[in-house]
């Protein structure tokens, strides 16, 4: 080996190192580290147990234990039940759960899943039944191929960890690594891909990045992009003068979106039909909008025409009539959201429904309010089988000379500009 400008002869059996120049023998002393473990704290934050908690959760995983004491986050001792597959703590008292990781990271093994049948009568009989409940699990399973490139780049192994805990098998691709092979029961496998869409995205919007970045950019007055926002807005306010434009960022809701937008994608075979759509908060401040974890969270809002969703327009005149949010700066100035709203399969209803918390079941008619799909996929399930029942994922109508849009999930929305403006 070299450093320090040297050669040097390390002989492991002997445990000792001779630099070639001089023939200086030194001794070497072996030191197995031990594993450090952490945990996902609250904070976003990756942090390392005590030496005690490590201790714990080492002997646990080389003795097959599952249950453990830890100290977490500063709460005092508490028993988990500890999941090495799906690195989860489970806690017994309160059943919260916590994240955790191990350095070096814990070996990886693929999924593999056998049984055992047994058959008791004429050998001829017996056979023939094997084979023909072989033959049933064949035409039950599934085999897909998907791309990584839609799990936010992570990894084949990263995702293949991610998956040992459904009932599926998940292996790379012989001749193309940016493919994975997904296989199992019908019906199931494309339920697993989605949830795996929204695991991964969660991991990949918290996972080695610290604290994410979340608030308001100033767009430059004169630019493309502030120029491409007022021309939205003059379309129907052609005498609102913009005063500012500010451009929010929030990565958690980023990636939240962008898990809806890949999922709706799946589910509704291309189908999403993004739009930007107007919003207003009236006396909530637009902050606590895209500054927070949740986004458009229609728990706080109040019960509209078509139940308690999240209200979109396209108009800038509609949100505007009552339900911008007025500054308490004195300039009589008002704020409204720009958003991109993921509308998909719309539900057109022509009568109101003030007792609706989510979308009806597509193909399906509402019991209170007659409704006519406006997307382009008049299939109501994801595969040709009709295996996933499936229900709209927004609400369309016509208020005041403008078509709005309701949806029931908070993802399914992103606050991409804040503007700010005064009627003359």
């Amino acid at each position: 080996v070299s450093f320090n400008a040297a050669e040097y002869i390390v002989d492991f059996g002997a445990l000792t190192i001779i630099e070639k120049n001089s023939s200086v023998k030194r001794k070497l002393k072996f030191e197995k580290l031990a594993p450090k473990w952490e945990f996902w704290d609250e904070d976003f934050e990756w942090k390392p147990f005590n030496s005690a908690g490590s201790e714990a959760l080492q002997s646990a995983f080389e003795y097959g234990n599952s249950l453990v004491t830890l100290k977490v986050d500063g709460i005092e001792d508490d028993l988990f039940l500890v999941d090495f597959d799906t690195m989860l703590l489970t806690e017994v008292t309160g059943r919260n759960k916590v994240c955790i990781q191990r350095h070096p990271p814990l070996p990886t093994q693929p999924l593999q899943l056998t049984f055992s049948v047994y058959a008791e009568g004429l050998s001829r009989g017996c056979q023939e039944a094997i084979q023909l409940l072989a033959e049933t699990i064949n035409k039950r399973t599934v085999e897909k191929e998907i791309s990584l490139n839609v799990f936010h780049h992570l990894s084949g192994k990263e995702l293949m960890k991610e998956a040992r805990q459904y009932c599926i098998s998940v292996a790379e691709c012989s001749n193309d690594s940016s493919t994975l092979i997904v296989k199992g029961a019908k019906g199931y496998v494309q339920s697993v891909v989605v949830k795996l869409l929204e695991s991964t995205s969660n991991l990949a919007a918290v996972g080695g990045r610290g604290r994410e970045q979340v608030g308001e950019k100033a767009v430059m007055k004169g630019t493309e992009e502030w120029e491409k926002v007022c021309k939205v807005l003059h379309k129907t306010l052609p005498f609102a003068r913009v005063v500012r434009v500010d451009r929010i960022e929030n990565q958690l809701l980023k990636q939240r979106y962008s898990s809806a937008r890949q999922r709706m994608h799946i589910l509704n075979r291309g189908v999403i039909n993004e739009k930007t759509l107007f919003h207003g908060t009236r006396e909530t401040p637009p902050a606590k909008i895209y500054k927070s974890a949740q986004g458009f969270d229609f728990r706080l809002a109040r019960e509209g025409v078509w139940g308690r969703g999240t209200y979109f327009a396209e108009n800038a005149s509609y949100s505007d009539s009552g339900y911008a949010h007025r500054t308490e700066d004195g300039t009589g100035s008002k704020q409204l959201l720009l958003a991109k709203v993921l509308t998909g399969e719309a539900c057109h209803m022509h009568r109101p429904n003030r007792e609706l918390n989510l979308p009806p079941i597509r193909g399906q008619m509402h019991p209170r309010a007659p409704s006519t799909s406006t997307g382009t996929n008049t299939h109501h399930t994801l595969f040709h089988d009709h295996d996933i029942e499936l229900r709209y994922d927004s609400i369309a109508s016509e208020l005041k000379g403008s078509r709005i849009y309701i949806i029931y999930d908070f993802d399914q929305a992103y606050p991409e500009y804040l503007i700010t403006y005064i009627n003359i």
